[in-house]
């Protein structure tokens, strides 16, 4: 009987920078041990979460900058948000203050949810 893998056992692992499709993101969040933060407003993040220990720092939140300093800067971080604009930025702002493994969720939570996340 032939042996079985996942799809998941030949992914290529994710560079700092990418964008990753949510099968992808949880996969490798789960293997990383990623910390998962949403960049989305505090209305929206009432609304729920893609995790249960998903960090919420608010983009355009004026101590957004603060809050990723205190961050490890050698820790895996996953951000998302509701389609993937504000997680690009973040992104890019969390680069440049000097993390340095940062991915975000293409299509945010909304295609995270549309496919079953």
């Amino acid at each position: 009987m032939p042996h079985s893998r996942s799809k998941f056992t030949f992914m290529t692992p994710p560079q700092h920078l990418d964008s990753l499709d949510p099968e992808t993101f949880f996969a490798w969040q789960h293997k990383l041990e990623g910390i998962v933060i949403d960049v989305r407003s505090p209305l929206e993040t009432a609304q729920g979460t893609l995790t249960k220990d998903t960090l919420e720092f608010n983009l355009y939140d004026p101590l957004f900058t603060s809050k990723i300093k205190t961050l490890d800067p050698t820790k895996h971080y996953f951000l998302y948000c509701a389609t993937g604009n504000r997680s690009k930025a973040a992104k890019q702002l969390m680069s440049a203050l000097g993390c340095t493994f940062v991915v975000d969720l293409q299509g945010g939570i909304v295609r995270a949810r549309s496919e079953g996340f």
